[in-house]
């Protein structure tokens, strides 16, 4: 099934009195880990599930204020509620730091996020991107990997970045070039995005810029970050922007001291070339919370009923300050939660472009306090006898998988023609489309419609 996300217009052709409204993650307190040992401000928190001790597992770092940091591990028996992991029966390290630490001091500076590799061999199924100092002033980037989590070992020859980043690096298998794709900061202290590809985890192209903060941003904003993630055909991005103080402190070179961090979102529809919606942050520093001051995303888990389960490192002081409380929370998101398209009081209109409709149940993921009803047109917007706002059964609450019904009409009637969806949104929110569709551009229907010519899918365009 197809799905149709609204971070921005692409897949429409009306939008009448709306607006578009970024989601909002709900934080749920209960399921909040701190670590009294050690500082896990930026900890960048990785959960994956260990089937060899049938429990959750939770690498996370100490991010002192010097180097080098520590990797730490935590467990759980059901992904929500976290201990840590004691690992000294099973790593003997000569300067172990903690009792949870994962790899020696000597060989460790830094990482981040840890990518879990369906595709590789059980023994490296798990890839960590660590950065060594190799002098004051120089990061190299090594990847290390583990077939649990618990034990880790570098990969012989893979250096994978010479001029090593600040740790904020992720990685995700980009199924439109079917390669893996790492997102990292070009530089230490360059805070912007660049992108290496890679095939065998050895050889790895050369950078390429990715994104890096522009005009809309506020001043001096720096990009600290991006967590990628695939979803529904694209990829999405938990993008942390540094609000940096407006004035340098302390002689430092470059933007350092003070200011917050949030999390934004980009998104893409071939995992290289992303864009920026809307600047209202998905993960905003709300005052009083754990997160008042920086706030890192990092790991996501989908849950079975489609919501999402999010893993972040926050902390209640400024960026490089040393006061303040610091935790690694959980929050938790409905499905396709990120944006959403809103009636901007009394009732907004959302069409759609052509859709070739292929049959089964056309879903709307949809919110309101008011009614929803859905009418379908053809291809030029004429409504189609039958399937009209008047004969839509309206629909009032909370769905991420409402079926219009129609009094007298089957929308599978229609299968395997061109439509378009209208839908009549009365104090509510639309997150989402699903359903045996494809989004045509002028172009394909009108080739489709007089001369037969069936629409091919174009990897990294739809």
């Amino acid at each position: 099934m197809k799905t149709l996300l609204f971070f921005d217009d692409m897949h429409l052709n009306q939008a009448v009195n709306l607006h578009r409204q970024i989601g909002a993650p709900k934080l749920l307190q209960t399921l909040s880990f701190y670590d009294d040992d050690s500082r896990i401000a930026w900890s960048y928190p990785s959960v994956f599930f260990d089937q060899h001790s049938a429990k959750w597992r939770m690498t996370y770092q100490h991010c002192g204020t010097t180097f080098p940091r520590v990797a730490l591990l935590a467990e759980s028996t059901d992904g929500e509620h976290w201990h840590k992991r004691d690992t000294t029966p099973d790593l003997v390290f000569a300067n172990r730091q903690r009792c949870n630490q994962l790899i020696p001091t000597e060989e460790f500076s830094e990482w981040s996020a840890t990518f879990f590799d369906e595709r590789a061999p059980e023994e490296e199924r798990l890839k960590g991107f660590v950065v060594k100092h190799v002098s004051d002033y120089h990061l190299q980037a090594q990847l290390w990997t583990s077939p649990n989590g618990l034990h880790w070992k570098p990969k012989k020859g893979a250096i994978w970045q010479s001029i090593a980043p600040d740790p904020a690096t992720c990685a995700y298998f980009n199924h439109v070039t079917g390669k893996y794709t790492i997102i990292s900061r070009p530089d230490w202290t360059d805070r912007r995005l660049a992108m290496h590809e890679t095939e065998d985890w050895i050889h790895y192209t050369d950078q390429k810029l990715v994104l890096q903060a522009d005009a809309l941003d506020t001043p001096l904003a720096q990009l600290y970050g991006m967590q990628v993630f695939p979803y529904e055909g694209m990829f999405i991005g938990f993008l942390w922007v540094y609000h940096p103080m407006q004035e340098v402190l302390g002689g430092s070179p470059h933007k350092f001291y003070g200011g917050r961090v949030d999390c934004q979102l980009a998104y893409s529809l071939n995992g290289t070339h992303f864009q920026r919606g809307i600047r209202t942050p998905l993960f905003e520093n709300i005052p009083d919370s754990p997160y008042s001051g920086c706030i890192y995303p990092t790991s996501v888990r989908t849950m079975p009923d489609g919501s999402l389960r999010i893993y972040a490192s926050a902390s209640t002081h400024e960026h490089a300050h040393d006061e303040g409380k610091m935790s690694i929370l959980t929050f938790e998101l409905r499905q396709d939660g990120f944006v959403g398209l809103r009636s901007s009081g009394g009732c907004g209109i959302a069409g759609t472009r052509p859709l070739l409709y292929v049959g089964g149940d056309i879903q709307l993921n949809v919110k309101c306090q008011g009614s929803v009803r859905a009418q379908i047109t053809d291809y030029e917007g004429k409504p189609l006898p039958g399937y009209s706002f008047s004969d839509c059964q309206p629909f009032t609450g909370d769905s991420t998988a409402w079926v219009p019904h129609f009094k007298e009409k089957n929308i599978e009637d229609l299968t395997g023609k061109l439509i378009r969806l209208e839908i009549a949104l009365d104090g509510a929110i639309l997150y989402a489309i699903r359903g045996n569709l494809h989004s045509l551009y002028a172009g394909q229907c009108w080739r489709f419609e007089h001369e037969g010519e069936i629409p091919k899918e174009r990897l990294g365009f739809d």
